[in-house]
């Protein structure tokens, strides 16, 4: 089934499917997610962790990503470079990086919200993807 896709598909796809579990994980509660952000925000590991690891899965797909020819291979391009970047500044701001979702992360109703986006756009990804 997985050889009917083509890398880009694949990209969307999966980042898609990321973001559908982590919408719905999130969305009944608000709580988690302010822990986890209070965590990272507290743990310098933690933080450095986290950069590493978003940095490798935007730095793999930057490597054998690189298209810009159509509508959703600039999508997946993109979401390599966003992660990436998001990667560099978690390693290297990564206190003061957070501290900019403060606003967002601080109001229960901001949450649901930013995890209804994240849910959205997780379920278009997947249906740009695999539809």
């Amino acid at each position: 089934m997985i050889t009917f896709y083509s890398t880009t598909e694949l990209i969307v796809g999966f980042l898609g499917l990321y973001m559908v579990a982590a919408g719905l994980s999130m969305m009944g509660n608000a709580k988690k997610i302010e822990t986890i952000m209070a965590d990272l925000k507290d743990s310098a590991g933690l933080r450095y962790m986290s950069g590493v690891f978003v940095f490798a899965i935007g730095a793999f797909v930057v490597s054998v990503h690189s298209l810009w020819a159509s509508p959703l291979q600039v999508l997946a391009s993109l979401l390599g470079w966003g992660a990436l970047a998001e990667g560099v500044l978690l390693i290297a701001a990564g206190r003061s990086f957070l501290r900019s979702f403060d606003a967002i992360f601080r109001h229960p109703r901001f949450i649901r919200i930013y995890m209804a986006v994240v849910l959205a756009l997780g379920v278009m990804l997947v249906f740009l993807a695999f539809a």
